[in-house]
């Protein structure tokens, strides 16, 4: 009997945040662990699996007790993505003209 494989696994996470509970862990506590370790790779492919509308509330929620270095990797990542986002969209605008 093949085991699903756990969210970490699905994510591709460097950290095992669900190795107790593999199969069972609800995925707005998996983004409390992940947030709370702080790992900036493992924040990104979390954030680009869930996307921000899910990461965000739960960051946001918790940002006051975070350590500075997580609060920056994850502006970071935010910025990083609006970058390539407006990268994008003047790409597609002087395509199109």
């Amino acid at each position: 009997m093949m085991r699903k494989p756990s969210l970490s696994q699905k994510i591709g996470t460097l950290f095992p945040y669900d190795w107790a509970n593999p199969s069972g862990m609800k995925e707005e506590v998996f983004v409390r662990h992940v947030i709370s370790r702080g790992l900036f790779k493992d924040l990104l492919k979390t954030v680009r699996y869930m996307g921000f509308e899910r990461v965000d509330c739960i960051f946001n929620e918790m940002e006051p007790t975070l350590p500075n270095a997580t609060r920056r990797a994850y502006l970071n990542i935010k910025i990083g993505y609006q970058n390539a986002q407006n990268h994008r969209a003047s790409r597609q605008h002087t395509t199109s003209l």
